[in-house]
């Protein structure tokens, strides 16, 4: 008989004891003495929870926009990229991928990534609850759309 074969036959027999004694002891066993934990939620817990200090996103509404510095900005520093970014392809170099492909083309994404304009933090919360697309590759132009409800 062959080594791996032999081998396989000792996992498998192996196992099947390992999970055999698992079983029994889970049903015949004696019952666990049980004790009541006292659980407090803490605020990190919370859905949507978010520190007093996060930073957060820069927003600007369409009369404050030209106001806005980056001297002014406290939380600029947080919303900037250390990662410089790659020079492109030009797209006359790339091959297409039809033959009705126009190298012209442009992609522009138009994404609502938050629930709303303001508020919304620099590195997240622990709650998931942004669409956040994963085709960053293929786009030319982005658009970020956020919802402000004006009050009347």
């Amino acid at each position: 008989m062959k080594k791996s074969k032999k081998f396989f036959i000792r996992i498998c027999l192996s196992t099947g004891i390992l999970a055999s004694a698992t079983l029994l002891t889970a049903c015949f066993g004696t019952s666990a003495k049980h004790v009541k934990a006292n659980y407090k939620v803490t605020a990190e817990a919370i859905p949507d929870y978010q520190s007093k200090n996060a930073p957060i996103s820069s927003y600007w509404m369409p009369d404050k926009f030209l106001e806005w510095s980056a001297e002014n900005d406290k939380d600029l520093v947080y919303n900037q990229s250390r990662i410089p970014l790659i020079k492109r392809i030009s797209p006359d170099k790339l091959s297409p991928s039809n033959q009705n492909q126009n190298k012209k083309t442009k992609i522009v994404a138009l994404s609502m990534m938050n629930s709303q304009t303001s508020g919304n933090p620099s590195r997240g919360t622990t709650k998931f609850d942004s669409y956040t697309f994963d085709y960053w590759q293929y786009i030319d132009t982005l658009v970020y759309w956020g919802v402000h409800l004006v009050k009347e």
